[in-house]
């Protein structure tokens, strides 16, 4: 008969096996997982015990490894914040062309509905002026410094206009500006509310080369004291007005209200709220609309809601019509304009 040792001893060593037998098969779901939501993508996973996975029959153009099990689970369970984690903290190295692997992931993403419900109470508290002045201190107050070492001289954070493929940055983003001022019209003298100004430079650009006044709203206090420090250096105190306070605080009369690249931090639970405000302060009618690691990490309670859905929420109950990308009259509110219907 068995000692109890004996008995214990071969009740432990079964227990281990069938622990790294459990384990095994939790990874080989985990890869089946991958391999069915991603087939067909030119990716190889690889886990920390050399175990591979082709996503694709064709050769990979990159090797994701995983260096330890909780970056497995974490991949399977919310790809895109998972993914963006375990990249940042070394839990997952990518062997090969990293912008590659991404484009064939976004491309073999499997299509779904967006889930709009999901994060309608989350973002409706979220983008409160309390919640939303934490979240642009989150993402903005890091240092200007920072900011510095990737943006153009002019510090300018929304997307670039490349009239040509061999244009500077610097070039590109002063072209994106005078875009968005031919689209609004400006004329000398016009009074402008800008909401969301950033680093100033669209405020101080429209005031310089157009000769407008401009009332500049922000919430970031190391955005606000660059933009109030160069409005100085350039002798534009006068006519730019940097405001330290949220756009639903605003107040005053315009010609042109203006706002770019905002709809993400408002979130679609608030764009009514800035339809009101950009109802009551235009009194003249010509302007244009605003335009998972993402939306946790760099843009608390962002939005990916497309520009066109916003535009239904910011003027809903108006006429609005989209010109196309080359007309200077771009988007356009009627100069007479019934109350928002909400």
């Amino acid at each position: 008969m068995p000692t109890p040792q004996a008995r214990a001893g071969t009740s432990s060593r079964s227990g281990e096996g069938r622990t790294r037998w459990s384990f095994a098969s939790a990874d080989a779901l985990c890869l089946a997982s991958l391999r069915t939501r991603f087939r067909g993508t030119p990716v190889r996973l690889e886990l920390w015990d050399g175990t591979t996975c082709d996503l694709s029959d064709t050769p990979p153009v990159a090797t994701i490894r995983f260096h330890d099990r909780a970056a497995l689970v974490g991949l399977v369970l919310r790809p895109i914040l998972g993914f963006g984690d375990a990249y940042t903290a070394g839990r997952i190295d990518v062997r090969g062309d990293l912008v590659e692997m991404l484009e064939a992931v976004n491309r073999a993403w499997p299509a779904r509905p967006p889930a709009r419900n999901r994060r309608r109470g989350l973002s409706a508290r979220l983008g409160l002026p309390v919640s939303a002045r934490d979240n642009i201190h989150h993402h903005y107050d890091l240092g200007n410094d920072f900011y510095r070492l990737w943006l153009d001289e002019d510090m300018v954070y929304t997307c670039a206009y490349f009239e040509t493929p061999d244009a500077t940055l610097e070039q590109a983003q002063r072209a994106k500006m005078d875009y968005v001022c031919r689209k609004l019209r400006l004329k000398p003298g016009d009074r402008v509310i800008e909401a969301g100004c950033g680093w100033g430079a669209l405020a101080l650009h429209m005031a310089r080369e157009f000769g407008v006044t401009v009332r500049a709203y922000n919430i970031s206090r190391e955005q606000l004291a660059f933009a109030r420090d160069r409005a100085e250096r350039e002798g534009l105190a006068d006519r730019v007005s940097f405001i330290d306070d949220d756009y639903r605080s605003i107040e005053g009369a315009c010609d042109v209200f203006v706002s770019v690249g905002m709809l993400e931090h408002v979130g679609p639970s608030h764009y009514a709220a800035l339809g009101r405000v950009m109802a009551r302060r235009n009194q003249s009618g010509p302007g244009t609309p605003p335009d998972h690691h993402r939306l946790t990490w760099v843009f608390p309670c962002g939005s990916r809601r497309p520009v066109a859905a916003g535009a239904r929420g910011l003027f809903r109950g108006r006429s609005v019509q989209r010109r196309g990308r080359n007309d200077p009259r771009g988007w356009r509110q009627p100069r007479t304009m019934p109350e928002p219907g909400c």
